[in-house]
């Protein structure tokens, strides 16, 4: 990577970059419409497809620039437009993966920092997902049962995932997190612009890491650590948000609420990143940091206590500058 621009050197004939662009957007089209079939059932596999699929596309976006990955994302819209699998569009795929990942690959292309990294697509999901709902309801008129419509699908996305998790966990454990699966789900009908901005910065963040770790063996970048550090000043949008959120007037309960949904899930990547930073001075081999991540996301207890904990240790950062010491170095390591 040019160190004084940011940029990656591109070698590369116009035969080759058009050929990875096709291979990649064919790649994504496939991802995507196998996503489409599966959107109605709970399925892990199916949440690891929505992850991947802009990958292939932000990869030949950091090689080749922004005018090959548009030209690529526009093919894989004809594509699907063509094909015309259901429950996918040319259109949707543009908004909900197209634009994300361009916007992922300019900027990893550009070296930004992650918490831009992830918050520019993040904050094009979100659009998305407005005009989305836009065109389903059909007008103005239509904009609150379409709102309500996607609301239901939340709560069956979060039933299914609840009955998923039941079939994993033992018998004792089945009650517990029955109940704090349903509390999830009345939590998620009064909070969900919140919830659907949080998950997209999250899905936005995990993208842009798988990205990160595959470009340095596919496009020649180095590999950073996952570093988020947000300004000290962003504890007051929290104090403020949780004040709103005890409030006892609705519309600022409200609103208090769905902020402060949005601002944990920027600490909860927060305390990720001091984890991450903790894992790397105690080198601890990558096999025992699997084996943890495998057993929080498949234990609902430990799910919600490590994100809790995660989160805690983001806010507590303000305070303690738990990364104070400088980390080992790590050859052309970036932010």
């Amino acid at each position: 990577m040019d160190d004084r621009k940011g940029r990656v050197p591109v070698r590369a004939s116009w035969s080759q970059a058009a050929a990875e662009a096709v291979f990649a957007a064919v790649v994504a089209v496939a991802l995507f419409g196998a996503g489409a079939s599966l959107k109605l059932t709970f399925n892990p596999g199916a949440l690891v497809g929505a992850l991947v699929c802009p990958v292939p596309l932000v990869l030949v976006a950091i090689r080749h620039g922004p005018g090959v990955g548009g030209a690529m994302a526009g093919f894989a819209a004809g594509v699907l437009a063509v094909a015309e699998i259901p429950g996918a569009s040319g259109l949707a795929f543009l908004l909900e993966v197209g634009v994300p990942a361009l916007l992922l690959g300019f900027c990893l292309r550009r070296n930004v920092g992650p918490e831009w990294t992830a918050l520019l697509p993040a904050a094009a999901l979100c659009a998305a997902f407005v005009v989305e709902l836009g065109v389903r309801a059909g007008g103005i008129a239509g904009l609150g049962d379409a709102y309500r419509h996607a609301v239901a699908d939340l709560d069956r996305s979060l039933l299914e995932a609840q009955q998923f998790y039941e079939g994993l966990g033992a018998q004792g454990d089945g009650a517990a997190a029955a109940e704090m699966a349903a509390a999830l789900r009345g939590f998620a009908w009064a909070t969900f612009p919140g919830v659907v901005a949080a998950l997209n910065i999250l899905a936005a963040a995990a993208v842009s890491w798988l990205a990160m770790a595959l470009a340095a063996r596919t496009v020649a970048t180095p590999t950073p650590a996952f570093t988020w550090a947000l300004p000290e000043g962003m504890i007051w949008a929290f104090i403020g948000a949780a004040a709103a959120a005890l409030a006892p007037w609705g519309p600022w309960r409200l609103i208090g609420l769905n902020a402060l949904l949005v601002i944990l899930a920027l600490y909860f990547l927060q305390g990720l990143s001091i984890t991450g930073f903790v894992a790397r001075r105690l080198e601890l081999p990558w096999y025992v940091r699997l084996l943890a991540a495998l057993m929080v996301a498949l234990w609902p207890p430990l799910t919600a206590l490590a994100v809790a904990g995660l989160t805690g240790v983001g806010l507590c950062d303000v305070w303690v500058a738990f990364r104070r010491v400088d980390a080992p170095p790590s050859s052309g390591a970036a932010r």
